[in-house]
C-alpha cells in the first residue's frame, strides 16, 4: 500500500505563504514606483515653456493615475484572497509568478498609453496585459478553491471581483481597434462591479471560520 502524501506542517504551511507574500508585496511596491519613470519634461525645455509642457503631459498623468488605481485593485485583491489562502503548493507559487509577471509588466503599456492613447496597438496591449493579471488571480482563486486551501464563500468573493475586470479590459481589446476612446471608456464598466462586490466582502467579515480553512 502506497504511503500517504505528506501533510505540511503549519508552521511550514507559513512560512511558505509568507515568502509568497513578500515577494509580490516587493513586485506591487516596485510597480508602483517605476510608473512615476513615465512622467517627464524633456530636459531640453526652455524655463519658459516647462508650465506648457506639464499641461500638455495630461495623458501621461492620466495612464500613471489609471495605473496607480490598476495596481492597487490587484494588491487589494491579492490581499484578500490570501488572507485567506491556509498553505500553498508548487502550483500555485508557480500560477503567482506569472501573475506577479504581468503586474511588473503594467508600467511599460502605461507609458505606451500615455504618449500614444490614441492608438489602437497602444491602447489594445493596455487591455491585455491588465485583462491578463486579472485573469491569472481568477486562475488563482480557482485552483486555490479546488484545492481547498481557501473556503468557497472567499473564493465566490475573489471571483467576484476579478471576473469583471478580466472581462471589462480582455472585451476592450477588440473595441480598441475600432475605437480607442470607447474602449478605454469600457474599462469604467469594472468599476461599479468592483465596488459592489467589495462593499459586499467588507460586509461579510474578516477572516474565515475554522469551518472554511483547511487543516
Amino acid at each position: 500500500m502506497a504511503d500517504p502524501a505528506p501533510v505540511e506542517s503549519d508552521e511550514v504551511a507559513r512560512y511558505g505563504l509568507g515568502r509568497l507574500l513578500t515577494l509580490s508585496d516587493g513586485v506591487f511596491a516596485i510597480a508602483l514606483t517605476v510608473l512615476v519613470l513615465s512622467l517627464h519634461v524633456d530636459v531640453s525645455t526652455p524655463a519658459s515653456q516647462v508650465g506648457a509642457a506639464i499641461r500638455q503631459a495630461w495623458s501621461e498623468v492620466y495612464a500613471y493615475a489609471l495605473s496607480v488605481v490598476v495596481i492597487g485593485a490587484f494588491w487589494m485583491g491579492h490581499h484578500r484572497l490570501y488572507a485567506r489562502v491556509t498553505r500553498t503548493d508548487a502550483v500555485i507559487l508557480w500560477m503567482n509568478v506569472v501573475y506577479l509577471g504581468l503586474v511588473a509588466l503594467i508600467p511599460y503599456p502605461t507609458d505606451l498609453l500615455g504618449r500614444y492613447g490614441d492608438e489602437s496597438d497602444a491602447v489594445a496591449l493596455y487591455g491585455v496585459v491588465v485583462g491578463l493579471g486579472a485573469l491569472a488571480g481568477v486562475g488563482i482563486t480557482l485552483y486555490a478553491g479546488k484545492r481547498r486551501f481557501i473556503g468557497r464563500a472567499a473564493a465566490y468573493r475573489a471571483l467576484g471581483r476579478g471576473i469583471p475586470t478580466a472581462a471589462a479590459f480582455l472585451l476592450s481589446v477588440p473595441i480598441a481597434f475600432a475605437s480607442p476612446k470607447a474602449a478605454q471608456f469600457f474599462w469604467l464598466v469594472a468599476i461599479p462591479l468592483r465596488i459592489m462586490t467589495s462593499r459586499r466582502q467588507f460586509a461579510d467579515g474578516g477572516e474565515p471560520t475554522a469551518g472554511q480553512r483547511v487543516g
